[in-house]
């Protein structure tokens, strides 16, 4: 057990510390040897300023920066659409987008404006019965 847990390892320790030593000892310097540098052949050319296009090749996916969801207040059938109404178009604020057609709108207000006046009668005269009883 002994051999095995620390002698062993120990005299591997001491073998490799004493091949290290035996190597650094012996070692010569590398022989240095002297550059000679040579000149390159080169062609010298005067630099012209000229437009040249630059054409980007590349794939991806465009994705936009903000997205917007809209729906109108109303139903009704679109009778008149933007010119800009397409990818990408750009609208000012308060620029109509759409035109709805307004017959279908005009009566549910001429509906609601009559069920209102005939609320309104008919609190007269509630009114006016709570005031003889």
């Amino acid at each position: 057990m002994f051999l095995k847990r620390i002698a062993f390892p120990l005299i591997i320790l001491i073998v490799g510390i004493a091949l290290f030593i035996a190597l650094s000892c012996s070692r010569s310097s590398p022989a240095t040897k002297e550059e000679t540098v040579k000149g390159v052949l080169v062609e010298v050319l005067l630099a012209e300023k000229k437009d040249i296009p630059v054409v980007v090749r590349a794939s991806g996916l465009v994705e936009p920066k903000r997205e917007v969801n809209f729906a109108p207040q109303i139903s009704g059938r679109v009778v008149w659409r933007s010119p800009n109404m397409q990818i990408g178009g750009h609208f000012k604020a308060g620029e109509s987008m759409f035109k709805i057609e307004s017959a279908d709108y005009e009566f549910k207000v001429a509906a609601a404006q009559s069920a209102l006046a005939l609320a309104e009668k008919e609190l007269e005269l509630t009114k006016a019965n709570a005031r003889i009883a």
